[in-house]
Parts: C-alpha cells; sequence; structure tokens
C-alpha cells in the first residue's frame, strides 16, 4: 500500500517539475497567460448570462427568481356601481 502511495506521490513530483520546466521555456510571456485567463472567465460569466436567459421561461423550477405578477390597470368606476361592489363585498365577508 505505502510504496504504490509513494510511487504516486514520485509520479506527481515529476509531471510538476515537467510543467514549471515547460512554463520557463515557453517565449509566452506571463501577461499574455494573464489575458487568456481573463477571456477565459470572461467567456464563463458569458454562458451564465446566457443560461439564465435562457431558463427564465421556466422560472416556477428556480425559486431565487422572482416573477413579475401582472397587474390590471382600474377602469373608471361609476360611484353607483362602487356602491354595488362594497356590498357584494359585504355579503361576502358575512
Amino acid at each position: 500500500m505505502g510504496s504504490s502511495r509513494e510511487k504516486s506521490y514520485e509520479r506527481s513530483l515529476k509531471r510538476k517539475k515537467k510543467a514549471k520546466e515547460h512554463r520557463s521555456n515557453s517565449d509566452s510571456s506571463s501577461s499574455d497567460r494573464e489575458s487568456c485567463s481573463r477571456s477565459r472567465s470572461r467567456s464563463r460569466k458569458q454562458r451564465k448570462r446566457y443560461s439564465s436567459s435562457s431558463s427564465q421561461s421556466s422560472s416556477d423550477s428556480e425559486p431565487n427568481v422572482k416573477k413579475k405578477k401582472k397587474v390590471k390597470k382600474a377602469k373608471h368606476i361609476s360611484p353607483d356601481s362602487k356602491s354595488e361592489i362594497k356590498k357584494e363585498v359585504k355579503k361576502k365577508s358575512k
């Protein structure tokens, strides 16, 4: 058990050394690498944005997305119909 663990540890050390050498030997500067990682993160953000916009149609599965309630605009109510509505509400409440 211990020997296989040691072997895997040695392998990982070798891999790390090779990676370091490759990095130092490569002609690309560190700023190039930074810009590459920056663009990669940007594309990931864009991907998130697109996925969220496509999933808005199925927002009932996502509790964090709040649906806007449709508010019906009140039409002008004549005063006599207002009193009728009040009477109906009183009947329902009793």
